[in-house]
């Protein structure tokens, strides 16, 4: 959803996510039909996970996520 749709669903109250959420997603150039990426997940003062080097994949007509060895908890 776009920010606006968040917000309006609830989701953001003054600019924040009220369970604390931040997701960042930084990628590669695509090679292919593959996706190289490394993913990062936030909650609030619980902690953090993320996956470095997560592989996803388009194949068949369907997106397949590969997850790697490289897993983090925090």
């Amino acid at each position: 959803m776009t920010f606006d749709k968040l917000e309006e669903q609830g989701y953001i109250e003054e600019l924040y996510f009220k369970e604390g959420i931040l997701f960042n997603i930084e990628d590669k150039p695509m090679s292919g039909n593959a996706i190289l990426m490394n993913v990062s997940k936030w909650r609030s003062g619980l902690g953090a996970i993320g996956y470095n080097d997560l592989k996803v994949e388009y194949k068949n007509g369907n997106w397949k996520i590969t997850k790697t060895e490289s897993a983090w908890i925090s």
